[in-house]
């Protein structure tokens, strides 16, 4: 009788830990995901240097195609202005790099990781959007935590205390 009353007290403890492992691993994945925080482009992605070389290589292999002004040709679309902004607003500079992974036609995926970079930074001037500090960063995982977002938004101020 006796075993079987220290068989069920070590099973209830058993559970009862395993309980508490699950419950301190559910409280961690939210520290965790809060971690990964999303930025905007008005946050200064990129670097004015960056943009520069992006202008570069944007007339030497770019312009052709979507316009000195960056304005689309014919069924080439727009990079900058009004109609750019309507269909990227919301969506992350990683998907934007998946779209130029795309290009040119011709040759997908010819341009090194570095040239996509700086040509999505000078896109991403010549719509206005601030420089900062760093460079774009080239790998799509890093991208996809920046939202592409056609106005600032302002941050929630507190109701003042009363």
């Amino acid at each position: 009788m006796a075993q079987a009353h220290y068989t069920k007290t070590t099973f209830a403890l058993a559970m009862i830990a395993g309980a508490a492992v699950i419950v301190a691993s559910y409280r961690a994945v939210p520290a965790q995901t809060a971690a990964v925080q999303v930025r905007s482009v008005w946050d200064g992605v990129y670097t004015g240097a960056q943009a520069g070389n992006g202008a570069k290589f944007y007339v030497s292999d770019c312009a052709s195609c979507h316009g000195k002004q960056l304005e689309g040709i014919d069924d080439a679309p727009a990079l900058a202005g009004k109609e750019f902004m309507e269909s990227w607003d919301g969506r992350t500079l990683g998907a934007l790099l998946a779209q130029m992974r795309k290009m040119p036609r011709d040759a997908p995926g010819r341009f090194s990781s570095a040239e996509y970079a700086d040509t999505m930074a000078y896109i991403l001037s010549v719509n206005k959007f601030p420089a900062g500090k760093s460079d774009l960063p080239q790998e799509i995982e890093v991208l996809r935590q920046i939202r592409l977002e056609a106005t600032k938004s302002t941050p929630a101020v507190p109701a003042p205390k009363k």
